[in-house]
């Protein structure tokens, strides 16, 4: 029995949950008995840290469940103030927004109509570069673009505008339930972290370079305003259609709040997501963190935490998703110099040696000559591989420059090289 205070969760256009809030505003998830009739019981459906029972889960495991799929502050509380809300009000918010969430999952009130399985990309509304320049503008007003027939949530705290690319190319608003397939990330405000843009921009050029699985991204711009334009890996297209691919961040995964997203405050270890990994992963899944921890470590990013890591939910079983919000921390003197996650138990990337990052990744059983032979031939790779990126990017960083540089030193300090410089 569905009561008049809850929301249903679809997941690939099926009806799979429910979520309730109860007079003193607890909420309970529950699945569906029909969800019954399609997973084994135990199955991560929505999440691991939510697999398949006939018992309703607590507030606390549902709550926190839902907040990550909601944008962080300041963005939370803009949109309360949008919908009349208090900004606490879980519940009430991803009511407002879930038309449109991460992953293949739609959380509604029950009246509203069933979401389509592949959208037609026709119901969503044009906008040309001037709108697009005017949505970027306002996003301090309207996170995410939300607005204009758009009722949509992502996760994160950095402002972002949410579009969709038609196969044609254009841009459009995605409205009448057509999902987003870009994350267009401007210049981050604050004066004290300038160059944001194409400071990401080239990592993840150059961990692309270097071979590892990270998002595709491009440097746009939209009537003189930079943006980095990420394109979405949980939505493919399909004879013509978009369709959702479903996916947790790791702090979903474990069950954790927003808040603990950092490891120096309860959040994610390497270990935790390598267990899952190995659980319902494969060794190869293994091997793409280990690379991922490794090129951080070469960028002198200390701001991948629980949330930068994403689990994709495929019909093979749970793979870690391509590496995203690459970007050298290290850069900017203000920001702190401990990770995210702790590589070895050492908290500060200063710190970090190859021989810590193999100790690392043996303690998530691989063995210490695979290890080894991965750290060391990305470490081989990158001189190259940054020539070709700087030549590819045509960007100059002196700041960038100085951070790789020193990095690739401290961790293969036996290879002479000449100094790199991002000059063109």
């Amino acid at each position: 029995m569905v009561s008049a205070d809850s929301l249903v969760i679809w997941l690939e256009g099926e009806l799979v949950a429910r979520v309730e809030r109860d007079p003193r505003s607890r909420l309970s998830l529950t699945y569906l008995d029909v969800t019954f009739d399609r997973f084994d019981l135990g199955a991560p459906v929505l999440s691991v840290s939510l697999p398949l029972v006939r018992t309703s889960y607590p507030n606390a495991l549902t709550r926190d469940f839902l907040d990550n799929l909601l944008p962080e502050e300041p963005a939370r509380s803009i949109l309360a103030a949008r919908f009349g809300i208090d900004a606490s009000d879980t519940f009430g918010l991803i009511g407002e927004l879930g038309e449109e969430c991460a992953g293949a999952l739609v959380i509604q009130h029950l009246d509203c109509q069933p979401p389509p399985v592949g959208s037609d990309p026709s119901l969503a509304t044009p906008v040309d570069d001037t709108t697009v320049s005017s949505l970027l503008q306002a996003l301090p007003q309207s996170p995410l673009g939300v607005g204009n027939g758009v009722r949509i949530s992502l996760a994160g705290a950095q402002p972002k505008l949410l579009l969709t690319r038609l196969e044609d190319g254009r841009w459009v608003l995605p409205t009448g339930g057509v999902p987003s397939t870009h994350i267009l990330k401007p210049p981050i405000v604050d004066q004290r972290f300038p160059f944001s843009v194409d400071n990401e921009y080239f990592c993840m050029r150059l961990a692309s370079n270097l071979g590892l699985a990270v998002a595709e991204v491009e440097r746009l711009e939209f009537d003189t305003i930079p943006v980095l334009a990420i394109k979405r890996f949980d939505r493919r297209w399909e004879n013509g259609k978009l369709i959702r691919i479903h996916q947790e961040d790791t702090c979903q995964s474990l069950g954790l709040p927003v808040t603990r997203k950092y490891q120096t405050y309860g959040g994610p270890s390497l270990r935790q997501i390598a267990g899952i990994l190995s659980e319902y992963g494969t060794h190869d899944d293994l091997i793409s963190l280990l690379e991922l921890v490794t090129f951080n470590v070469v960028i002198g990013n200390c701001d991948a935490h629980g949330k930068n890591f994403t689990l994709l939910h495929l019909p093979g079983g749970i793979r870690l998703a391509p590496g995203y919000d690459l970007m050298s921390t290290l850069c900017y003197a203000q920001h702190d110099k401990q990770m995210g996650m702790f590589i070895d138990d050492i908290q500060t990337v200063d710190r970090i040696r190859p021989e810590g990052i193999v100790r690392e990744a043996t303690s998530w059983g691989m063995a210490q000559g695979e290890v080894e032979e991965t750290v060391h031939a990305l470490l081989g790779r990158l001189p190259e591989s940054v020539e070709t990126t700087i030549s590819e990017v045509r960007m100059y960083n002196e700041s960038l420059n100085r951070v790789i540089q020193a990095q690739m030193e401290l961790l293969a300090p036996q290879q002479p090289r000449k100094r790199i410089h991002f000059d063109m």
